[in-house]
């Protein structure tokens, strides 16, 4: 099964049956680590990239290999400029990737991710 189905599978209600979905060859993670996080550097290292089209929206879905089976993140592809006045270590992530927009194959807690992304860093949060 490909990452990209074993994604699906984790959230069927995420393409509707109307949604055009086109998958990339996927390939090994490419783009070296971020020095400040270390731990996470080494994960990406071992990430499989695909990339991935939902609609018009481009996205890229990261997985590896995860105590359970395939997990990883489906995110928005790097940012070029960034328009928006951020912390240098979170450019350096979206410049790395665009910002988790959705997990799958996690430990069941709630994770949350809308802040990752540059939509979501622009956003208020409300509780």
């Amino acid at each position: 099964m490909s990452d990209w189905e074993t994604y699906v599978r984790a959230h069927p209600r995420l393409v509707g049956p109307d949604t055009s979905v086109s998958t990339g060859e996927p390939y090994a993670w490419d783009r070296g680590g971020i020095d400040a996080l270390p731990v996470l550097s080494g994960l990406l290292t071992t990430a499989t990239v695909t990339p991935v089209v939902v609609g018009s929206k481009d996205a890229e879905l990261l997985a590896w290999d995860g105590p359970t089976g395939r997990r990883g993140w489906l995110c928005r592809p790097p940012q070029g400029e960034l328009p928006i006045d951020v912390l240098p270590l979170h450019q350096e992530l979206w410049r790395a990737w665009g910002g988790i927009i959705n997990v799958f194959g996690a430990p069941t807690t709630r994770t949350r991710t809308a802040g990752t992304t540059r939509g979501g860093a622009t956003t208020t949060a409300r509780c």
